[in-house]
């Protein structure tokens, strides 16, 4: 598997409060880094679930997007301790937003808080930049 970081070009991602998911809480720019996969290109973009027990996908916007095919164009992937999102064949240049849920089985009141969440994103999106 080969790895390739592009640093010319980032993805937004965006923190959104369940409760109040109209309210943006902060937004960030990571590189996607590069990775062969059965001799295809594909984009990785770290989601920034820290701790979490699974990610999901809720919906993708458009949801008639003619490119992006989940499980065949885009997927959400583990890789301990992170979870990635990667796009491959046209949906790696299309113009999408995927609602990604973020689940933990731990007890809302161990809970880390948004700052702190939002301090490790920063610092991941600062270190990746670099």
């Amino acid at each position: 598997m080969k790895k390739s970081f592009e640093t010319s070009q980032f993805q937004n991602v965006r923190f959104r409060n369940v409760s109040e998911p109209k309210k943006l809480l902060t937004t960030l720019k990571f590189p996607p880094f590069k990775e062969e996969s059965n001799g295809k290109p594909r984009n990785y973009c770290n989601i920034i679930c820290p701790g979490a027990d699974t990610a999901y996908l809720i919906k993708r916007i458009p949801q008639n997007h003619r490119s992006c095919f989940g499980h065949f164009t885009y997927k959400i992937e583990q890789r301990s301790p992170n979870f990635f999102i990667w796009r491959d064949a046209k949906c790696r240049s299309s113009s999408v937003e995927f609602l990604i849920r973020c689940e933990f089985l731990s007890a809302r009141s161990s809970f880390r808080s948004d700052e702190d969440i939002f301090e490790e994103a920063n610092r991941i999106a600062t270190d990746l930049r670099q």
